[in-house]
């Protein structure tokens, strides 16, 4: 074995024969070859699982106790050896058990989609003013109330489905800001300073809005008021 070579781990392989796996000095290693020494790492980790579905079905098919084996993809092995998950999402976002729970609902092209590293996934939310806002965000960056929103009906929600679920917190927080709006809807002139009115009333013009409208605004905003 050269100096430039270290045994870190053991392998398994399928006649249950141990052998060394040895791994080079990553120092030594162009970072190409280092991406494509995780990616074929993770690989062999998958097929693990995929190996271990299939076994842990068989054996409760035959009705063997399986509480002495405990393991973070107990739940996700039976639908792993369905075909229903992919064991490579299992392997990347194994610490995340009910997000492998959504996306196991997803046709296998989106599956393939949220292995992808540079995929970038278009997210609804619905701001303060129950207006509509999208962004793109990497599937391991989605909240869990997104996760629900955007992967749902079998695949990935485009953003007119995820608005349309969306609607009943649109139209709340519509009636929210609009109540605050008619709340502040008095006259100004009463508490402010002329000089104040008049830095209001620019503000306010910037924002193509009226001054009552904007003090409004600013107070839903930064959620001064606190029945909203």
């Amino acid at each position: 074995m050269s100096e430039a070579e270290v045994i870190t781990d053991y392998d398994l392989d399928r006649t249950k024969n141990v052998r060394l796996v040895t791994i080079p000095n990553l120092k030594t290693l162009t970072t190409d070859e280092l991406w494509s020494g995780l990616r074929d790492s993770l690989s062999i980790t998958a097929n693990a699982i995929r190996r271990a579905a299939a076994f842990w079905v068989e054996l409760q098919e035959r009705g063997e106790d399986m509480s002495s084996i405990t393991t973070p993809f107990l739940s996700l092995l039976p639908i792993i050896h369905a075909g229903r998950l992919s064991p490579e999402l299992a392997v990347r976002f194994g610490h995340d058990p009910r997000f492998l729970e959504n996306v196991s609902h997803l046709t296998q092209e989106d599956q393939a989609r949220i292995l992808d590293p540079k995929a970038l996934i278009e997210v609804v939310s619905v701001n303060r003013f129950g207006k509509f806002e999208t962004r793109k965000a990497r599937p391991i960056d989605l909240r869990l109330s997104e996760v629900a929103l955007v992967f749902g009906d079998g695949h990935i929600r485009t953003v007119a489905e995820q608005r349309r679920q969306l609607r009943p917190i649109k139209l709340q927080k519509e009636i929210r800001a609009e109540s605050v709006r008619r709340a502040v809807d008095f006259d100004l002139s009463n508490v402010l300073s002329d000089d104040q009115q008049s830095q209001l009333a620019t503000l306010a013009k910037k924002a193509k809005t009226t001054p009552a409208q904007f003090v409004a605004d600013l107070l839903i905003q930064n959620r001064i008021i606190k029945q909203y």
